[in-house]
């Protein structure tokens, strides 16, 4: 009997991971393949035999060939759009998308729910369907594992405001009563409100919204209860607004009086 050439590509691909994260003292688990969701290890940060808490989930995908695109910089795979979809759409738990090529052995990975795709990507979760990500050769193991840890972070963050996004209010009032400080939560939410707020001010500046950018700064300078950080940035950003409007009228004003002294010289002549 001939064993298959994926099985082997596969197994080599598992010993490539391991052997990364095995010697960091992090736990790697198999995940049994019950359910075609694609996950299939479960991999659980440990540092000085202490858990930190940052646990992720991962699709592996092995492979004797990987196609590397260096005009993009990146290394090609294949997915699934329900697995995508799965990720992104539904699965509270954070995903990690490792690529290893065993001809090189060379890892590579990617964050999908920290990634914005086609919406017609995630849009069938019943789709077998396959779409070719790019993962970036610069996210490559183990040169990038702090950048991983953080990522982790990150994803517990982006997910955790997820669901709270999700919840139905009597959900969300039923569930943080009692379990939280409601002060505390009250503030911290308004300040992370009004921090995400002047974050789409810069943006709104970049794309020269200016008016919608005021009226986002003049709520923030109104609200008695803005933090002072946050005021004090949004009086920089109303500062910054004014400034552009102020240069871009100086040059305006110089390039019509260029335009006349010109037009006077031609009429001259």
């Amino acid at each position: 009997m001939r064993r298959p050439e994926s099985q082997i590509t596969n197994a080599a691909g598992q010993r490539q991971i391991r052997a990364i994260f095995e010697p960091l003292g992090w736990a790697v688990r198999e995940v049994p393949q019950d359910t075609d969701v694609g996950i299939d290890f479960e991999i659980e940060v440990f540092e000085d035999y202490k858990s930190t808490g940052v646990l992720f989930k991962v699709q592996l995908k092995s492979s004797e060939h990987s196609k590397y695109s260096e005009k993009r910089g990146s290394v090609k795979q294949e997915i699934k759009q329900k697995h995508l979809a799965y990720y992104c759409d539904q699965l509270a738990d954070p995903v990690i998308i490792l690529h290893a090529d065993t001809c090189s052995a060379r890892t590579f990975w990617l964050a999908p729910q920290l990634t914005r795709f086609p919406p017609s990507w995630t849009s069938d979760p019943e789709s077998d369907a396959r779409v070719v990500l790019d993962i970036p050769q610069l996210n490559e193991l183990p040169q990038t594992i702090d950048q991983l840890i953080r990522t982790g972070g990150r994803l517990r963050l982006v997910l955790g405001t997820r669901v709270v996004m999700k919840a139905s209010i009597p959900d969300f009032l039923g569930d943080i009563r009692q379990t939280v400080d409601e002060e505390s939560l009250v503030r911290e939410l308004r300040d992370k409100s009004d921090a995400l707020s002047l974050s789409l001010i810069q943006q709104l500046f970049l794309d020269r919204k200016f008016d919608e950018a005021k009226k986002r700064i003049g709520r923030v300078l109104q609200d008695p209860q803005a933090a002072v950080e946050n005021r004090f940035w949004a009086s920089m950003e109303d500062e910054r607004i004014e400034w552009k409007l102020a240069a871009e009228e100086v040059l305006r004003r110089d390039h019509s009086r260029g335009s006349s002294c010109a037009m006077r010289r031609l009429g001259k002549s």
